[in-house]
């Protein structure tokens, strides 16, 4: 976090010498915004929902230094949420420092490293309903280097933490480190991988949930008939350091990904993706982690100074171990709904209006939940 602050000072004082803020490859540009939201269930509780009207007030800087091959990024914003209800419990104020940087170091060869650092409410996955503070940083290199012909070589590196200050989720303190190495071969448009991962998951309170995560994946991504695609698939192969309950120590898992774009005008995108995925539990019984299998759908649309957005979601969440009370996995099935209208009032100001709905069903009965939330809001860019 340090780090990330002290880089972040130092772009944006080198940013703030340039007296037009774009001089010598630098641009900046403040954003800020402000939206009204009700939401008619803010914990996302089975019944006896509890709605709020929250204000949220946002002010950023994003930065960028552009040279040659060169391209560094540093992004920072804060906002302030204020509840209508249980204040001092519930508001909020939220850090998102981001870093990004792409060179090429030598002929043929490539890095890029980004990090983002988070101090947040918003919800790290779907097992999580009530409003819970949290810190998040992640970072990752990625280094492409050209063997020759039309072979790539792949390497990548990755660490990241999750911390929380909130009592019934302390025990998802964690933090992951890993690496990762494999072949390319590019194809015009296309290029074909196969590549490995090593992960090592640590937790805070205790050893027995540390596990060694082992994938190996094959893919390809690039660019065919005008619309940008990526997919990957492959096994993840889990081992934890000691059994809990009657909880399972290894698992193998099938995951993958996919996402195409279609730009299909400079006026109409729309985007499709697919995925399955593990992902990390701690709140839940004896089970360690879940199996996310999802898919989205999202049409954005502009037509002079209105925009149209519009997005539909599917996810089924698998539990691997079986409850210790009635003896069954439990299965969430959650739907996701979205549409929103931008109307561009000036350059670099727009009003926005947005409604959502998510709903959640579950052979757990508790797990149960619907939400609905209406947002106006009004964002402006320099």
């Amino acid at each position: 976090m340090k780090t990330m602050l002290c880089f972040c000072a130092a772009m944006l004082a080198a940013i703030a010498a340039n007296a037009d803020g774009s001089a010598n490859g630098f641009t900046v540009s403040p954003v800020a915004s402000s939206n009204i939201t009700y939401d008619d269930n803010i914990y996302l509780a089975p019944d006896n929902a509890a709605s709020a009207y929250i204000s949220r007030t946002d002010a950023g800087l994003n930065s960028e230094y552009k040279k040659g091959a060169t391209d560094i990024t540093a992004d920072y914003d804060a906002a302030a949420l204020v509840y209508s209800r249980d204040q001092s419990a519930d508001n909020a104020i939220h850090h998102d420092i981001k870093l990004g940087l792409a060179t090429q170091l030598l002929k043929g060869t490539t890095v890029s490293f980004s990090e983002e650092y988070l101090a947040t409410t918003d919800r790290e996955n779907e097992e999580f309903t009530g409003i819970i503070r949290r810190e998040q940083n992640e970072a990752r290199i990625d280094a492409q280097s050209l063997l020759g012909g039309n072979l790539l070589l792949l390497l990548d590196g990755k660490n990241s933490y999750h911390a929380y200050s909130t009592a019934n989720a302390y025990d998802s303190d964690r933090a992951m480190t890993g690496f990762g190495g494999g072949i390319g071969y590019a194809m015009d448009a296309v290029m074909l991988h196969a590549n490995w991962e090593y992960s090592r998951l640590g937790y805070k309170g205790g050893d027995e949930d540390d596990a060694t995560i082992n994938a190996f994946m094959a893919g390809a991504r690039g660019e065919i008939c005008g619309m940008e695609f990526q997919t990957e698939a492959g096994i993840e192969k889990r081992s934890y350091s000691t059994d809990v309950a009657d909880a399972a120590s290894a698992y193998d898992t099938g995951i993958g990904n996919a996402k195409l774009v279609w730009r299909q005008n400079e006026y109409s995108t729309i985007t499709m993706s697919l995925y399955r995925q593990n992902k990390e539990s701690q709140l839940y019984q004896n089970n360690r982690f879940f199996t996310a299998t999802g898919g989205e759908f999202a049409w954005n649309a502009g037509f002079a100074t209105i925009g149209l957005r519009t997005g539909i979601g599917f996810e089924a969440v698998l539990y691997p171990e079986t409850n210790q009370s009635d003896l069954i996995k439990r299965n969430d099935q959650i739907t996701r709904f979205n549409i929103g209208l931008d109307y561009h009032l000036s350059k670099g100001v727009t009003a926005s209006a947005d409604f959502a709905h998510a709903e959640r069903s579950s052979n757990e009965t508790d797990s149960l939940y619907s939400a609905n939330s209406v947002s106006l809001g009004l964002r402006a860019a320099l």
